[in-house]
């Protein structure tokens, strides 16, 4: 290899393990164990991954379990309880202050399997018209019963399609597929969509927020995908 390849070798690995830099952002409310089991499935799945947990002014004593539990992360708390959008929008503000390529948005109510962030961030990098890369969502418990994979958003019915929930997991969900909406439980979203696009709208409280948002990334020109390579428990 030249010496002018091996520098444009050089720069390209450079910048993609600037990118596949992730960092995370969790919101408790009233949750503490559950977001304590949350963050450490992140760190057995991928130690690198900085993660920001934002309480959500739980007043319950939350914010200090979490923070004796999990030493290593930063904790924000938060002075009122703002909703899902407000809170998360917190802790991706204080991520992008940083050098992230990218944030992963989780429900402190999930846990991640092995390979689930390689998963997401190979998908990323696999497909670069993807603004956002989501995991296959299994309900919590025995058996392997689908939570999401893919959804449709039907505009003119004000209503939303989920094809595949609560069925078995099967050969449908092998395969890797384009997206109408993601679900905000699970999402890892380029750095570069979120100053692109913005940030959740604060407007809405609870709910409907990830499907706002991914109106929003398809009209900024992205498309939303689903790895099932990646899983988590919802």
């Amino acid at each position: 290899m030249g010496t002018g390849a091996r520098r444009r070798s050089q720069a390209g690995r450079a910048a993609q393990e600037a990118f596949v830099k992730i960092a995370a952002v969790v919101l408790n409310f009233r949750r503490p164990g559950d977001t304590i089991a949350c963050v450490e499935s992140i760190h057995r799945d991928a130690g690198d991954v900085a993660v920001t947990v934002v309480d959500n002014a739980s007043g319950d004593g939350s914010a200090e379990h979490i923070a004796g539990a999990l030493p290593g992360i930063h904790l924000i708390a938060s002075e009122a309880n703002r909703g899902y959008a407000a809170g998360n929008n917190l802790g991706i503000r204080r991520t992008l202050a940083g050098d992230a390529g990218a944030v992963l948005i989780l429900n402190n109510d999930l846990t991640l399997e092995p390979g689930c962030v390689d998963a997401l961030r190979g998908a990323l990098t696999a497909n670069p018209s993807w603004g956002v890369a989501a995991p296959l969502s299994l309900l919590s418990g025995p058996g392997d019963v689908v939570d999401f994979f893919t959804g449709e958003v039907l505009l003119d019915h004000a209503a939303l399609r989920a094809p595949g929930r609560d069925e078995p997991r099967g050969e449908r969900f092998r395969e890797p597929a384009q997206t109408g909406y993601v679900t905000g439980s699970a999402m890892l979203v380029r750095r570069e969509v979120l100053e692109r696009a913005g940030l959740l709208d604060e407007r809405y409280f609870l709910v409907w927020e990830d499907v706002e948002y991914s109106l929003r990334v398809r009209k900024a020109g992205y498309a939303l995908g689903v790895t099932p390579a990646a899983v988590v428990r919802h």
